[in-house]
């Protein structure tokens, strides 16, 4: 009852804006850019996201972004970023307001990652789409555009990820004495997730039976502090940053990760990864 009651509060809101919305459409237009923001959970791959759609558009139409998100580690140093927003640096009263704004923005303009309780075009009477279900077929990118879907191709879009010459640097400097060639391992999804994620990690005997079986592999492990450690790998849970986690991956050989943060990052360095799948999703 309370996300039907959320649903027609920001179909009012959506209705009333209309005015607004439209000249900042049209100034949008103007300056060939697009607003994204994912604010919702921990994924860090679905905050990724935001870079895959953008590269999408900036390589057909030239667009360039303005990102609000939890996680603006992910597009530092980004050319097609115009403003990074961090959601958890703004104040809890100014990014309330902000995102109720937002809500009520969303088109060709303001373009959410992973939706609100209302989703554009839909009555806020109809509640089939509180209940988000898979079906053949379907395509993660496009299902997290609910509101508006760009005239972009989703088949062989990747994320982008850049570096500054100063985090080369300093990053070289901090892991010199890491041999290389060395992989990265991405044993499990981590900790603190939804239900749901969980049922993408494999089982960690298995992954310990990969990791003894090719020892002539130096094997780099990443991930959250309080993860399970594989024997056998050079342990760098909770050790490094996400920038780090991510230089790291544009220096090795290859990727073994659960389906997650980490192959987004291998696929935005062109990186082989190693995926194993255990049936939750196709």
């Amino acid at each position: 009852m309370a996300k039907r009651g959320q649903r027609f509060r920001e179909w009012l809101l959506y209705q009333f804006l209309t005015p607004l919305r439209a000249c900042f459409e049209w100034w949008m237009r103007r300056q060939n850019a697009v607003l994204f923001y994912c604010i919702m959970g921990n994924g860090l791959g679905d905050a990724m996201a935001i870079s895959t759609i953008l590269n999408a558009m900036h390589e057909k139409y030239g667009t360039r972004g303005v990102v609000f998100s939890m996680h603006p580690d992910l597009f530092l140093h980004n050319p097609q970023v115009i403003k990074n927003l961090s959601y958890k640096a703004m104040p809890s009263g100014v990014r309330s307001l902000f995102k109720i704004l937002l809500r009520a923005l969303r088109g060709p303009a303001v373009i959410c990652i992973g939706g609100e309780v209302w989703t554009v075009g839909t009555s806020p009477f109809d509640v089939r789409d509180l209940h988000k279900r898979r079906y053949a077929g379907w395509n993660w990118l496009q299902k997290l555009l609910p509101d508006y879907q760009p005239a972009i191709s989703y088949e062989g879009v990747y994320p982008r990820i850049f570096f500054s010459t100063k985090e080369e640097e300093a990053f070289s400097r901090k892991y010199q004495e890491l041999q290389k060639p060395f992989s990265i391992l991405k044993a499990s999804v981590g900790v603190n997730r939804p239900k749901g994620t969980y049922l993408k990690d494999w089982d960690l005997q298995k992954i310990a039976d990969v990791v003894e079986a090719v020892p002539e592999v130096i094997w780099v492990q990443l991930g959250d502090k309080t993860e399970t450690p594989i024997a056998g790998t050079l342990n760098m849970l909770g050790k490094t940053s996400i920038r780090e986690a991510m230089w790291l991956v544009a220096q090795s050989h290859f990727v073994l990760s659960v389906e997650g943060f980490m192959t987004h990052v291998a696929a935005a360095l062109n990186k082989p990864a190693i995926t194993p799948l255990t049936g939750a999703y196709d």
